[in-house]
């Protein structure tokens, strides 16, 4: 009896799971020090737990993208990284360029532009894509109207995808 409601249960719960992306803030503007990177893996284990996507799209940048990818992976998600352009991590510390590698290398599958160097435009259009290319949206966003988070759940509110804001809940741990 207990296995039939089991795999009932998990079945019901496969049918709800869809692809899903995230975007949120750097670390540099929540002044990444190694408690807040800790705080923030935390809040994004909770939100995949939450979420139960099917899969993860993240666009792998410092921050909450790194955070949701690394927990992703180590829960056995699938994660599905989308790399604005090739020299991305290129300024990073050592020890950021060796997470992100970690990342690409246990990643599903791995999108990139074209493109080498930085540009406005592209982190734009990455968010345009992987929005365009996932069910619904979590996200790690401070309500400030000017940043790329902000752009990515504009266009996700104008494509009417489901949107769920993880901020409250870090304001309750780091704070």
């Amino acid at each position: 009896m207990w296995s039939v409601k089991s795999e009932l249960q998990a079945s019901l719960n496969a049918s709800r799971r869809v692809s899903k992306c995230t975007t949120g803030h750097r670390l540099k503007s929540l002044n990444g020090t190694p408690k807040v990177e800790s705080a923030l893996r935390r809040v994004a284990a909770a939100a995949l737990l939450v979420e139960a996507p099917s899969s993860v799209t993240t666009g792998v940048a410092l921050g909450w993208d790194i955070a949701v990818a690394r927990e992703a992976i180590e829960m056995g998600i699938p994660h599905r990284a989308a790399i604005p352009f090739a020299k991305q991590h290129e300024l990073w510390s050592d020890a950021q360029k060796k997470e992100y590698e970690w990342v690409l290398s246990n990643s599903e599958v791995v999108y990139t532009s074209n493109e080498i160097s930085y540009a406005k435009e592209l982190m734009l259009s990455r968010n345009v894509w992987m929005v365009d290319n996932t069910s619904a949206i979590f996200a790690f966003y401070n309500y400030k109207i000017v940043s790329g988070t902000a752009h990515c759940v504009k266009y996700a509110r104008s494509k009417g995808k489901a949107i769920n804001n993880y901020w409250d809940l870090w304001q309750r741990i780091i704070l």
